[in-house]
């Protein structure tokens, strides 16, 4: 696999762990995830993956990400529910915070 920037072989390693609770006639459901891509260095060895950004030298995005969700979702009947979610990425440059609300019908 090539980047827009030329590297070659990347490797990456992700944890994800989650849990669901249940909590007044719904669940809260929460996960931390953590993602890190390395790239082949010229010593042949991995090391993160850097751009420039800013003039500083930083960890490319999203090759590294530090993510954390936290969630409600409540049935409404058998085949609907509402939920809201959230959710912070602390390794992003910009946009480090986000959200839904919605409802779902399964048919």
């Amino acid at each position: 696999h090539e980047t827009t920037t030329g590297v070659k072989d990347l490797k990456g390693t992700n944890m994800l762990i989650g849990a669901t609770v249940p909590f007044g006639g719904g669940e809260i459901r929460t996960s931390f995830d953590v993602l890190k891509t390395k790239a082949r260095n010229a010593a042949g060895g991995y090391s993160v993956l850097q751009v420039t950004r800013n003039g500083q030298l930083v960890d490319a995005y999203p090759n590294n990400s530090r993510k954390f969700g936290l969630g409600y979702l409540y049935p409404l009947s058998k085949r609907t529910e509402v939920f809201v979610n959230y959710a912070r990425d602390q390794k992003a440059y910009t946009e480090k915070n986000g959200y839904d609300i919605g409802m779902t019908h399964h048919f």
